[in-house]
């Protein structure tokens, strides 16, 4: 097995007043219209979810973690808080020539604040890990290696979905300076 652990924070401002804000991310489901990586799979209870997050590496290998979440708001501290949560039917691992499948682990925290007129300020932590089927062509490379280069792209890919989520919350809600 191939253990990743990778995390990525952004902060950004956005020329919406708090009320706004917090109704687009006070939700995880509707966050998720921001997050097309992310695909809501089923919907267990009320905020606890089971997502995939699902990439295609060159348009040859995909990948799909499935992870279980609860998410909740925080009013008070006006962040959505999404952690992982213990998986009904864990997804077993498999790996094949063309794709690689397993449980992952997802959590988020997604804080707002408000910094002036009517501009808020977010501070989006995502954090995805999992223990991952090794791929036959990685299993020439020593374990250390093979991981810092899946971790790698996971890595690259994380900071596109993030650089990604920052443009459509911002169309959708008004961006301002960073």
């Amino acid at each position: 097995m191939l253990p990743i652990a990778v995390s990525e924070e952004r902060r950004f401002h956005l020329d919406a007043s708090l009320p706004r804000c917090a109704a687009q991310f006070g939700d995880f489901v509707r966050m998720l219209q921001d997050l097309p990586e992310l695909r809501l799979v089923r919907t267990r209870a009320p905020g606890h979810h089971r997502i995939a997050y699902t990439e295609a590496i060159a348009e040859v290998y995909r990948v799909e973690l499935r992870s279980e979440v609860r998410a909740t708001f925080d009013v008070r501290q006006q962040a959505l808080v999404v952690q992982p949560d213990k998986a009904a039917d864990p997804v077993p691992p498999r790996v094949t020539l063309r794709s690689m499948t397993g449980q992952g682990s997802y959590s988020s925290r997604l804080a707002l604040r408000l910094a002036g007129a009517g501009t808020d300020v977010v501070d989006f932590q995502l954090r995805l890990s999992a223990e991952l089927p090794t791929p036959a062509a990685l299993r020439l490379l020593p374990a250390a290696m093979a991981r810092r280069a899946v971790e790698t792209v996971v890595r690259q890919r994380l900071q596109q979905v993030l650089d990604g989520f920052v443009q459509r919350a911002s169309a959708r809600l008004g961006a301002g300076g960073a």
